[in-house]
């Protein structure tokens, strides 16, 4: 199942809505009367059009209406539904607004899930997620410290970058990599 958190622009977004009774405003409207037109979308403030999917109660005689969005129909920052009962006189109307993203917190994980071992030296405005891959590195691989440097290694075994290092027997200095 795709994830919806946040919403994707340019993505197919699927979302669940109760209709209020105007019978009784207290009341979702159970199984409430869809028809074509009763929703309509508009992308960034544009003009108003039809759902290209008809939004359907589901489960089947209950009172969650599921409404579906087309990738074409997500395509901008904000994208606002608007339901309102065509025969005029079973639920009340509905406005929805929904804020899109480029990257979703899936992605941002799988991201770092699928990260390559960084290589050479560490960067001083590497990414969070090349610092993190750069920490694991250094606690998972090998390391070796002579008097004069400190020399660090990849998954494989081969030196990447090192430190020089001295003591002058008051203070310990490790300078930056290289």
């Amino acid at each position: 199942m795709p994830s919806y958190v946040t919403p994707l622009k340019n993505s197919a977004f699927v979302f669940y809505v109760g209709l209020t009774s105007q019978a009784d405003t207290k009341l979702f409207q159970t199984n409430p009367t869809l028809a074509a037109g009763d929703f309509q979308v508009s992308i960034d403030g544009g003009g108003l059009g039809n759902l290209a999917t008809l939004p359907d109660v589901d489960p089947n005689a209950s009172k969650l209406v599921k409404i579906s969005l087309s990738a074409a129909e997500m395509n901008g920052d904000n994208i606002q539904v608007i339901g309102s009962d065509a025969a005029g006189a079973e639920w009340c109307d509905i406005a929805i607004n929904i804020q899109t993203t480029l990257q979703q917190i899936d992605n941002l994980l799988g991201d770092l899930l699928t990260l390559a071992e960084p290589t050479g030296a560490p960067a001083a405005t590497a990414t969070a997620a090349v610092k993190l891959g750069r920490l694991h590195q250094v606690l998972r691989n090998k390391l070796t410290v002579t008097a004069t440097s400190k020399a660090f290694f990849n998954d494989a075994g081969a030196a990447l970058w090192s430190k020089t290092l001295s003591d002058d027997g008051v203070t310990y200095t490790e300078n930056e990599g290289s």
